[in-house]
């Protein structure tokens, strides 16, 4: 890649296969060191991409390809090791709630709202990585309360509880819930009562 400009192209082709080399060597996998001369490369590459003359400067571009593949990056990681944990303490609080204990609403919001900006936007995280678990938790919830309930309460008390449960579960939806489990929620709850 001598005094010749470089093309944006063929220059990021050349990072990715750096990068792509420091993502196996971050996550364990067996992987030579880079060699001094493969650094000097890479180096060498993004230099001349960046002081070449316009229109072939391309420092703001490598710079902003870089940023995106490094945020792309830290995210998968980050959300990957991080979202099984957040969605047990999600949980943990809400059970807590339907026993009657005060939880800060507003930081269950932010962490359920992971979900959602970890899918881009889409709803796939939160459907699959939180919303089935919390879905299932509900129904072994709500199955296992019936069952006492029905041992313990009178018709009329039965469905009083049942009652108050629902509206207690609709709460949940406006405060911090995604409105599309809504619907789910209910068929859970009745399928359960």
């Amino acid at each position: 890649m001598g005094c010749e400009n470089i093309e944006f192209d063929q220059g990021w082709g050349e990072m990715e296969k750096g990068i792509e080399k420091l993502k196996r060597i971050l996550a364990g996998e067996k992987e030579t060191p880079f060699t001094s001369r493969e650094y000097m490369t890479l180096y060498t590459t993004i230099y001349n991409m960046c002081n070449q003359k316009a229109p072939h400067d391309y420092s703001e571009q490598l710079y902003d390809k870089y940023k995106e593949t490094l945020d792309e990056y830290i995210t998968s990681i980050v959300y990957e090791d991080v979202h099984p944990t957040i969605k047990d303490i999600v949980l943990s609080l809400i059970d807590k709630e339907r026993e009657g204990e005060q939880i800060d609403r507003a930081l269950l919001k932010n962490a359920l709202d992971i979900f959602v900006e970890m899918g881009g936007g889409q709803m796939n995280r939160y459907q699959d990585d939180f919303e089935a678990p919390f879905l299932q938790e509900t129904s072994n919830y709500f199955s296992r309360k019936a069952s006492k309930w029905i041992e313990e309460a009178s018709c009329p008390d039965y469905l009083l509880k049942s009652e108050e449960c629902l509206k207690k579960e609709v709460d949940k939806v406006s405060n911090y819930l995604h409105s599309s489990t809504e619907t789910k929620l209910m068929e859970v709850i009745f399928s359960v009562a």
